[in-house]
């Protein structure tokens, strides 16, 4: 997914509306949870290397080239979130909480364990958006229903 510039809605140089920005960012951090919602095995690679909090096989090198690719992925909201008026700080910020509550997610959801709370992994993700969208001085749609698949 190719992300407009920071300030730029995709249609030349004009600054995007805060509606389209808040689209923008729930699209993005969508379509970052979906990939690995729809591939666990690339999720499980990435806890596979770990061995309680120390790496196993991860050579420095390789383990610089997945930071990046992490990077890379994340990238397209970072700016976003700046495009909203996020200092880099900020947004470095609510990035990082975003894939904490990604993967923490996934996680409940590829061993079964969201069953335990009721709403779906991806319900709760809306409503997580819906709050960075209000963070951040975004519109945000409505919360969506508890038990949304």
């Amino acid at each position: 997914m190719q992300a407009a510039a920071a300030g730029d809605d995709g249609s030349g140089d004009a600054p995007a509306a805060p509606a389209a920005l808040a689209r923008r960012l729930q699209a993005q951090a969508a379509a970052f949870f979906e990939f690995y919602r729809e591939h666990p095995r690339d999720l499980d690679l990435g806890f596979y290397l770990f061995q309680g909090m120390q790496p196993r096989g991860l050579t420095p090198a390789l383990n610089e080239r997945l930071n990046q690719r992490l990077k890379d992925a994340l990238a397209p909201i970072e700016a976003t979130l700046r495009a909203a008026g996020q200092d880099p700080a900020g947004a470095r910020a609510e990035v990082t909480a975003f894939f904490a509550q990604a993967v923490g997610l996934l996680l409940l959801s590829h061993t079964g364990r969201i069953r335990t709370f009721g709403p779906s992994s991806q319900a709760l993700l809306a409503a997580y958006l819906v709050q960075l969208c209000r963070r951040c001085g975004l519109p945000a749609p409505d919360a969506p229903r508890r038990n949304a698949a």
